[in-house]
Order: structure tokens, then sequence, then C-alpha cells
């Protein structure tokens, strides 16, 4: 299995494909096991998806070390291990806070910015209620309850709900919890005017947890682009992942490169 090195841990890894690399980042716990759908990718692309530290197959290192900030520089050193001259970051819910983190220190390396279902700060109470759920799992040792109703939210495929158990089940408590208390006071506002390349955010139509900060990422940055996918919820990458692909492929090939096939 392929890893990666990032402040003296050792961190998982999946590689597929060739072509300007899609860089997948995935809410705490779900890992690689979240982007699944998005392997068809793979065609066009260089798709490349991770567990953080200490999530599922991945070392944790310190257990101080899951803040946003040390995510940032976990990828900063697949992105290097891999040799990419520059990625397209895709980040799905959480994992968008990460994602524009690096889109705004390490410019030089970020292509484009999709962000799925994503946000840059907490600002509704029934994301609020998300993030203290999290964070109570891990407090109760709950972590495999939590496991089972994130599978079950994102797919219908057994195979990949045990993915999905499994790998929050494998993933380091102490690790989660500082994600979690992490995120929920982070606030990328300030960043996101700074943040000059291509930007795409996708939401679904029925999503009561996110969409509302559309208008947050529409207020910073004001030439982004911004689809929604009528009908849908949050599990955008899992429960409408034709509609993604088909999104990723159209902005990347008009916005961000031409003729890349």
């Amino acid at each position: 299995m392929p890893y990666f090195t990032s402040k003296n841990t050792s961190l998982y890894y999946e590689q597929r494909g060739q072509g300007p690399v899609l860089l997948f980042i995935s809410p705490p716990g779900l890992g690689c096991a979240a982007f699944e759908q998005q392997h068809p990718l793979e065609d066009q692309f260089q798709v490349v998806t991770f567990d953080p530290r200490g999530n599922g197959r991945s070392e944790c290192g310190d257990t101080a070390d899951g803040t946003i900030r040390q995510w940032t520089e976990d990828m900063y050193a697949l992105v290097s291990h891999l040799g990419a001259r520059q990625v397209i970051l895709c980040g799905y819910s959480f994992g968008g806070l990460p994602a524009q983190e690096f889109a705004y220190r390490y410019p030089e390396k970020t292509k484009a910015l999709v962000l799925i279902s994503s946000f840059p700060k907490v600002r509704t109470f029934l994301l609020a209620g998300k993030f203290r759920l999290g964070i109570w799992s891990t407090y109760e040792n709950l972590l495999g309850t939590l496991g089972k109703g994130l599978a079950f939210s994102h797919t219908k495929k057994q195979d990949q709900q045990a993915r999905i158990e499994t790998n929050i089940e494998n993933s380091d408590p102490g690790v989660m919890e500082q994600m979690y208390l992490n995120g929920r006071y982070y606030d990328s506002s300030g960043l996101l005017p700074y943040i000059t390349c291509p930007v795409l955010t996708i939401f679904g139509s029925n999503d009561v947890f996110v969409k509302k900060h559309q208008h947050d990422f529409k207020s910073y940055l004001p030439g982004m682009h911004n689809v929604h996918i009528q009908g849908k919820v949050h599990q955008l990458p899992t429960r409408a992942a034709d509609e993604v692909n088909a999104i990723i492929r159209n902005f990347v090939n008009h916005n961000v490169y031409t003729n890349i096939l």
C-alpha cells in the first residue's frame, strides 16, 4: 500500500490515472473511502485521495497535530511526494477547510479549488450540531457508532459502507477530537479574498447544513463559479456522483485547462 511521510508521520494515499492531479480531501474519518465514486475521473485525470493523519490507515503522530494548519502541511507533503507542479484541490464538506487554507498558503501549487458541500466557517445551528456530535463521539468512544451513521448516510453500497465504517473505527479519537474542535472555530473568510485561482462551489439544493454558506463564498469570491444539483442533499460525492464528476470535468476543461484529453 502506498504511503508518504509528513512530519515523521506515515500517511496512506491512493493514486489512479494520469494527467492533471485532482486531490480530493475528505471530512474527518472518511478518508479515501469517501471518493470511490470519483474513480471514473481517472480516464482524464490523476485522481489522488488520502487518509488524513490519525484517520483510517494513517499514523496519528502527535495528537495535537489535528489542526487545519497541519492538515495543509500534510497535503503539501503529499503534493511534493507526487512530484506535482500544481494540483486541483477538491475539498468535500469539512475537507474544504484545509483546501481553502492550502489555496491561500500555497498559490503556486494550486491550479484550481473545487469546494463540494463546503463552508468557510460554521455559522448555522445544524452544522454546529454535526460538529458537536463528532466531538461527543470521541469523548464517549463511539467512533464505531459514528462510522455506522456516516456510512449509511453516504451510500447504499454495503461494501463501501463497510470501508467507511472501518476507516472511522480505526481513526484515533484524540486526533479526531482535535480536528473537530479546530474546525468548529476555524474561519477562512479573511483568506478567501486572497485566493486567486479559479474556484468552483457545488451544493445540493436540499442541503440544510451548508447551502446557506454559498452566500459567504459569493461575498468573498465574486468571480467564482457556483453550481446547484437539484434535489440532492449533503453527501454529493456518493449520492450525486455522476453529476459531481460531470461538473468537475466541465469546470476544469472550460475554466482551468483546455484540450487536456
